[in-house]
């Protein structure tokens, strides 16, 4: 008896390969493949909470599909999007600021930030 797949285009699939820590050696080769950052960044990724959290009322909330945190603490959002989205590039710039701002309180010095990187995939 065989089985259907489901693509790995699918969301949750998608979710489930590159976003649980079980795959977390998956999430580690295909980042190597495509970022050219320090190999020691890769020596204790942690995959975190995708929850891009309003910080008041009336602010807009976002879900990444994958948000992982480096060994010096980089931020790497990969999102997969398969249906065309006009505004897009909006939603990438709001993505990479909630992900820099979450980083820093008042009072911190802005060299706390560290790197922040979206890695975008479309599917046509």
């Amino acid at each position: 008896m065989s089985r259907e797949l489901l693509p790995p285009i699918n969301d949750y699939v998608f979710k489930l390969i590159f976003g649980d820590k079980r795959n977390v050696d998956v999430l580690e080769d295909f980042l190597k493949s495509i970022l050219n950052i320090p190999h020691d960044e890769y020596d204790s990724l942690t995959i975190i909470d995708p929850h891009l959290k309003p910080e008041e009322k009336g602010d807009k909330f976002g879900i990444l599909d994958v948000k992982v945190n480096t060994k010096n603490g980089m931020v790497i959002n990969v999102e997969i999007q398969v249906m065309d989205v006009p505004d897009m590039p909006q939603r990438v710039l709001f993505y990479i600021s909630k992900m820099i701002t979450e980083q820093i309180s008042a009072g911190q010095d802005y060299d706390t930030i560290k790197n922040v990187i979206s890695i975008i995939i479309l599917v046509s």
